[in-house]
């Protein structure tokens, strides 16, 4: 079991962090924002995916594996 199955969340805040780094990408000309807190950021919204993961496994129940 990989981690996204085990962190529900992950892939939706790995799909922030991909907007996030194709915005700052497309506005680079116009607002700069510093290397540090755009590592922030990202780590950032990482760490709060995983963590609602952690949270929420505990009140919801796990979700059915695909069947194959």
């Amino acid at each position: 079991m990989g981690a996204i199955e085990y962190f529900r969340y992950l892939k939706f805040g790995l799909s922030i962090v991909l907007v996030f780094i194709g915005a700052k990408m497309l506005t680079e000309r116009w607002i700069e924002i510093p290397t540090p807190v755009s590592l922030a950021i990202v780590a950032g919204i990482i760490l709060i995916s995983i963590a609602a993961s952690m949270i929420l496994a505990r009140w919801r129940p796990p979700l059915d594996p695909p069947s194959t």
